[in-house]
């Protein structure tokens, strides 16, 4: 073999062996979270590109704690929104969350 033909195959090498590594890191982190199958499994292990595990990886990264949906229905605010979107006008909204908040210990959003 010619030096270029022993490069090109060690570069390939590198590169699958990176692959399989962090495969098999994300078929860790995924199966923490109780969300692993056997199709996922398979699907990380088939990779052959980093750019193949991320998108194979991508339904399972952790964001934020929680949406600004979430935080907002635990606020109480799910009525107040549904009620805005089919226009109905809620009166006394301000002191609605307000009150049941402060029963609640949290005064604004940004305590969650």
């Amino acid at each position: 073999m010619d030096p270029d033909t022993l490069r090109t195959f060690k570069e390939s090498f590198e590169g699958l062996k990176s692959v399989q590594e962090k495969s098999l890191k994300l078929i860790h982190t995924v199966e923490k979270t109780g969300k692993l199958t056997p199709a996922v499994r398979n699907s990380f292990l088939s990779a052959r590109s980093v750019q193949e595990l991320e998108v194979a990886y991508a339904p399972y990264k952790t964001g934020s704690k929680s949406s600004l949906a979430e935080r907002a229905r635990a606020l109480g605010l799910g009525d107040v929104a549904l009620d805005i979107l089919e226009g109905r006008k809620y009166s006394n909204f301000k002191n609605k969350i307000f009150y049941e908040n402060v029963e609640k210990g949290r005064e604004n959003l940004y305590q969650y």
